[in-house]
């Protein structure tokens, strides 16, 4: 049930794409250990990009002048133990570098958005009623 979105420059081969959600599956599989995970990539071409520099008084921003920084958003439910994030977020963030061929992974952010399973529902139920949701991970 775990849900990761990948969002960052476009220009990604298909198999590229392929192996990059092979491998976040699989991240997703040994830290949740759930039914049902799944990645999407979203790509973005150079004019919908824009961010700030790493210095707050920066006065020049980049605006649609460099490729897009990644995002990751992963939305499961809560209980992992501390340590088990910190697991998560390190594969994720070197799956993702290894596939952008990003060298500064500071470039790369990762957010976890946790839903307790009596707010996600399926087919109009909700998980939290489904015993194929529970995660031994959060358990």
């Amino acid at each position: 049930m775990p849900v990761c979105v990948i969002e960052g420059p476009a220009g990604l081969s298909q198999k590229a794409k392929g192996e990059l959600i092979t491998n976040v599956l699989q991240v997703l599989v040994d830290t949740y250990k759930m039914v049902d995970d799944r990645v999407y990539i979203n790509d973005y071409e150079l004019q919908n990009v824009g961010y700030t520099d790493y210095d707050p008084n920066a006065e020049n921003w980049n605006v649609q002048s460099a490729p897009a920084k990644i995002v990751c958003t992963i939305i499961a439910p809560p209980g992992l133990k501390h340590e088990s994030k910190r697991k998560l977020f390190r594969d994720l963030t070197n799956k993702v570098a290894q596939t952008y061929q990003i060298d500064d992974q500071r470039d790369i952010l990762v957010f976890l958005n946790e839903h307790p399973l009596d707010n996600v529902a399926s087919a109009g139920y909700i998980q939290m009623e489904n015993p194929a949701f529970e995660s031994p991970a959060t358990a």
